[in-house]
């Protein structure tokens, strides 16, 4: 997957082991000339979209998120498609007392763009870019 052309599509079965397994198989699929930190922030953002599509869609073990990489130029988009909830993700503001709730935060500290787009089936897409 070295230059531009069509997305990889990568299927990865929900639950709690998704994000890891999610960070493994983007990054096997990377051929790209990134840093240690370059991947590090890819594997982080891959695993705070997918963290989210298993927790506020309830994407279990026998579900599926689909992950699609695109290489552009000199960049690469990330999109986390779960099969969506009643709720749009929405970014929220860091709340000490609060646990949680920082994943879109620090996807948008991350990337250079960001977004959410909902299907007409109902799917939630969740979408970001970063420079390499």
């Amino acid at each position: 997957m070295g230059g531009a052309g069509g997305p990889t599509l990568l299927r990865v079965p929900g639950g709690l082991s998704a994000p890891g397994r999610a960070r493994e198989a983007v990054l096997s699929h990377l051929d790209l000339p990134t840093d240690d930190r370059c991947a590090g922030d890819i594997a982080l953002l891959v695993s705070e979209l997918v963290t989210n599509a298993v927790r506020h869609a309830g994407v279990g073990p026998e579900g599926e998120i689909l992950i699609r990489v695109l290489v552009l130029e000199g960049r690469l988009r990330l999109c986390v498609q779960d099969p969506g909830s009643s709720s749009i993700p929405r970014l929220a503001e860091p709340d000490p007392e609060r646990p949680g709730g920082m994943g879109l935060f620090i996807v948008k500290q991350l990337s250079s763009s960001w977004g959410v787009a909902k299907t007409g089936a109902g799917t939630t897409n969740v979408w970001c870019e970063i420079p390499f």
